[in-house]
């Protein structure tokens, strides 16, 4: 009886310390690790976790790459002056054109979802091959505006996009504009849209588009959610030649022109009003699966910038301190309090305009 009791309140307090330990201090502990610790079995274990604690074990999930504040503030104002200028004016969006380059591979295996077959009850699960993209590829370079494709070609073999390749691409887009968008020619207000790949960067890339008076439209860094050839178009594409297996340049460049032709041009109106969805949820902080900024991490963030600043801040009066010489024109001092009140100030009313945002999005079940 003493027994069984002392293993209860063994029993009692691992189940104390689980939380903690699971979800704090290693989150990836396995059950036979703590069946070694505690001397309880797995199953039990498992069921404390499980059935009283409601937890599950989750995978990463992967992501391209992870944003830097920098980036992420660089993406949130990009949206949130596209957005303003879509509410400014309604038809600014139908300026835009815009291109990206991507590779069409004579074979690209197909999707897990694509790969699906309809099997009867306690019939086995389907099987295939790991198969790899094939090294049989064309370079595709495509702009589009919400009408349709203005400009595409496929570039010769083994060539890729460099600044002077690009430039020769931008002079073919500005005849493509004038033979297919006569009105965007003739006003001359056409925006062009493209990423921050080195070749569009190129100081001779964007001397010709300013010694022609093209407004460029900038995009966020690693942001492909926000990019039309890339949510939309590409993506479109190659969903139809996944699973196929082409052996010739010839085959590649001749389906692929058939599958870009079938997309019909309300896809592309559809695409553009879409674009200025994804601008939105980044202004208001959300996902597409309706999910909120928190607001404690961008509060966190903030404080940690501002110990930072106050840090520096220490540094430089130790440093002038020691060195007598060392001092600011006039003898001036950044004043630290007056800084961190302000930042404070920020932080009170980025807050509240969350809150905000909450009240009128359970007001207004639109938004």
């Amino acid at each position: 009886m003493v027994q069984e009791n002392l293993r209860m309140m063994k029993v009692s307090s691992v189940f104390r310390s689980f939380p903690k330990r699971l979800e704090f201090e290693n989150p990836r502990t396995t059950l036979l690790e703590l069946e070694q610790d505690t001397g309880i079995s797995k199953t039990t274990i498992g069921k404390i976790v499980t059935e009283d604690l409601k937890l599950k074990k989750t995978p990463a999930k992967c992501i391209p790459r992870f944003l830097t504040n920098e980036q992420n503030l660089c993406r949130l104002v990009t949206c949130e002056d596209m957005f303003k200028m879509t509410r400014t004016d309604p038809e600014w969006k139908d300026k835009i054109i815009t291109g990206d380059e991507t590779w069409v591979y004579g074979y690209d295996p197909e999707t897990k979802r694509q790969s699906a077959e309809w099997r009867g009850q306690g019939e086995p699960r389907p099987r295939k091959s790991r198969i790899l993209k094939s090294r049989n590829k064309v370079l595709l370079v495509a702009f589009l505006d919400n009408k349709g494709i203005v400009h595409r070609e496929y570039l010769p073999a083994g060539q890729t996009v460099i600044k002077e390749m690009y430039l020769s691409i931008l002079r073919r887009l500005r005849e493509a504009i004038r033979k297919k968008r006569p009105e965007k020619w003739t006003n001359g207000d056409w925006i062009l849209h493209h990423d921050n790949a080195r070749p569009h960067t190129a100081h001779l890339v964007t001397s010709f588009l300013a010694k022609n008076g093209t407004e460029i439209l900038p995009q966020p860094p690693y942001s492909p959610d926000i990019a039309p050839n890339d949510f939309f178009l590409f993506p479109k594409l190659k969903a139809v030649l996944k699973g196929r297996h082409f052996d010739t340049r010839e085959d590649i460049i001749e389906k692929s022109l058939l599958a870009l032709k079938s997309i019909p041009k309300e896809a592309y109106k559809n695409c553009f009003d879409n674009w200025e969805k994804r601008w939105r949820w980044c202004e208001l902080g959300r996902r597409e699966e309706g999910q909120e900024r928190d607001t404690r991490t961008v509060v966190r963030a903030i404080v940690a910038e501002v110990v930072v600043f106050i840090r520096s801040l220490e540094g430089e009066k130790k440093a002038r301190k020691e060195t007598p010489g060392l001092r600011r024109e006039e003898g001036q001092e950044r004043d630290t309090r007056t800084v961190v009140r302000a930042v404070v100030a920020e932080v009170v009313v980025f807050i509240r305009s969350k809150e905000g945002e909450k009240k009128a999005r359970k007001e207004t079940p639109e938004l």
